[in-house]
């Protein structure tokens, strides 16, 4: 349904049964995300181990369970990284929203004390320029 809201006594309709499409796909936009990055990540750290045990599994061992030692840190690292970041866009992503809500709460203010405050300014505000325009005249 189409509603008008006033902001400053500026009407602007707006839809607001239907959110934008990038919030309504945020769960799937975090999960394709996930999977894209993190899980592409794994998955190539898993094949290079994969491959230096298939390379050095004949010719010397030691070196298969060297790039295994090295990989699993580099892998935890790796996912340390990946949820400090995803962390700290989630915390970004509240405080956007909390600065939000204070403008709202601030509007809503305002547009709460509007008809007291502008309607004596604009009475005399008309009178001031209806009384200038018959003195050109």
């Amino acid at each position: 349904s189409m509603k008008t809201k006033p902001v400053l006594g500026v009407g602007a309709p707006s839809n607001t049964d239907v959110l934008p499409a990038h919030e309504r796909f945020q769960h799937y936009i975090t999960i394709a995300w996930a999977f894209s990055t993190v899980l592409g990540i794994i998955l190539f750290m898993a094949e290079f181990l994969l491959i230096c045990w298939i390379k050095f599994w004949n010719t010397t061992q030691g070196a298969a369970w060297l790039a295994t030692g090295i990989l699993i840190p580099i892998a935890f690292i790796f996912m340390g990284f990946a949820l400090h970041f995803h962390r700290s866009l989630f915390e970004h992503k509240l405080e956007e929203h909390d600065k939000g809500l204070e403008e709202l709460d601030q509007l809503a203010h305002q547009l709460s004390n509007f008809p007291e405050d502008r309607a004596e300014s604009m009475d005399s505000v008309n009178l001031l320029s209806h009384r200038s325009d018959l003195h050109h005249v």
